[in-house]
């Protein structure tokens, strides 16, 4: 199979052993100083207006959007990750997330089911629901392409509701979402992405050629990366899994071609088949 060489570098986080007090400073690559105390969970409204979250100086912060100003579901709605229209007349006026329900926690207000993409106008504080599907699983990542749609996927290591356009697939899928162009809060379509693999999805990246790179939040989940045969088109392309040479986690690395008759419907398995890398839940 054909593959492309390249050497990966992966960053760890640490957490020193030693206490920081407050006011002291941590010397070293990482050096800062710390703030007085951390952040706390809120949970009402006279904590959020009179204890705001402690935050560094020459920081401002104000609330944008709380949970109940929507109130899709009959419970907590789970807003997960977020992105922001990046381009465009309007750049960086419309925040999007995702809601990452499922099973029970999926039922809504309105008497249906499922997963939903809703929209927040940064200028106004008006939020309204953009997408919602009774088959859309877990909704975790989302992220505003170069070409001025979203893509969001589903965190689902084994489907329970089964996408019609995809029925094959065995985990969570990706889709892309084409707002409307004269109104950034409401959808002009949703397609689903099966060639970016059947996965655990959460973290999604494009890099300046257009290629999408995707992860598989399982113990042994590896690392894909998407390449569209057309700029801005996910219907055709070649997905690939990361393997680290010598059976290691770093060092020089090589991305596998996959079957993508396999990807559609379990990329893990797929990704198995080369011997792709497996990192224990890789996530953004």
């Amino acid at each position: 199979m054909k593959s492309s060489t390249l050497v990966l570098s992966l960053i760890t986080a640490f957490a020193a052993s030693a206490h920081v007090q407050a006011g002291s400073t941590v010397n070293g690559p990482m050096s800062f100083n710390p703030i007085a105390s951390s952040a706390y969970g809120m949970e009402n409204d006279a904590d959020i207006a009179t204890t705001p979250w402690v935050i560094p100086s020459g920081y401002v912060q104000s609330i944008v959007s709380d949970e109940r100003n929507l109130d899709i579901y009959l419970g907590n709605d789970w807003n997960d990750m977020n992105t922001v229209n990046e381009t465009g007349k309007h750049a960086g006026r419309y925040l999007y997330r995702t809601h990452e329900v499922r099973g029970s926690n999926s039922a809504r207000v309105d008497g249906g089911s499922g997963g939903a993409v809703s929209v927040v106008d940064l200028e106004t504080g008006v939020a309204k629901e953009v997408a919602g599907r009774a088959d859309w699983e877990a909704l975790d990542g989302i992220i505003w392409t170069p070409w001025q749609t979203i893509l969001f996927a589903e965190e689902v290591i084994d489907s329970v509701l089964p996408d019609p356009a995809a029925p094959n697939a065995k985990s969570g899928l990706v889709y892309e979402l084409r707002l409307d162009p004269k109104d950034l809060m409401s959808a002009e379509s949703v397609s689903v992405r099966p060639m970016l693999g059947a996965l655990s999805h959460e973290g999604l990246e494009i890099d300046a050629e257009g290629n999408v790179y995707v992860i598989d939040e399982a113990r042994t989940g590896a690392i894909y990366k998407f390449v569209p045969e057309t700029y801005g088109d996910l219907s055709r392309g070649q997905l690939y899994a990361l393997k680290v040479m010598n059976g290691a986690k770093t060092g020089a690395a090589e991305w596998q071609a996959l079957d993508m008759a396999q990807v559609q419907i379990s990329a893990r398995v797929a990704a198995a088949a080369v011997g792709a890398t497996e990192f224990c839940r890789p996530e953004d």
